[in-house]
């Protein structure tokens, strides 16, 4: 399977958290859903361990510290997914594409860091004045999905 297929499979899949986390935070909070999530990890950390051996060979300080600020980022933003979504849960929707535009944040960044530290993310290649209107785009979309 190609990347497309992979992302294709994603985001079908993150269409469904989104539900599943607020019918679970109404019946019980953020704090139980998450500990419910994080257990769920034993299966694929499990999986990795058995099968990615080898690459803990190539395992840094520097990339272990990447990864461990990835878990704390991912770990944080979805709790506080989940807060938003106990808080509101009549607004799943907006709350989810809000939540969505994680990318427009990923790119401000990379612009950011392309600048002060060049060469930092080797594979990071400058937004072009088009996939910036496209952003203002997206943008605009969100405030007219959200407009009643």
């Amino acid at each position: 399977m190609g990347w497309l297929a992979y992302a294709i499979l994603a985001s079908l899949l993150f269409g469904t958290y989104n539900i599943f986390a607020t019918k679970a935070n109404v019946a019980h909070g953020e704090n139980v859903t998450m500990l419910f999530e994080s257990a769920v990890w034993i299966i694929p950390i499990a999986t990795i361990l058995i099968a990615a051996r080898s690459d803990f060979q190539k395992v840094t300080l520097a990339s272990a510290t990447y990864a461990t600020l990835m878990g704390v980022a991912e770990a944080s933003g979805f709790y506080l997914m989940l807060v938003a979504l106990r808080k509101e849960p009549g607004k799943m929707t907006t709350i989810t594409l809000v939540i969505a535009l994680y990318w427009i944040a990923t790119l401000a960044y990379s612009e950011i860091i392309m600048r002060v530290k060049p060469g930092w993310i080797p594979e990071a290649i400058p937004a072009t004045p088009k996939q910036w209107v496209a952003v203002g785009l997206v943008l605009a979309g969100v405030i007219l999905f959200n407009l009643r």
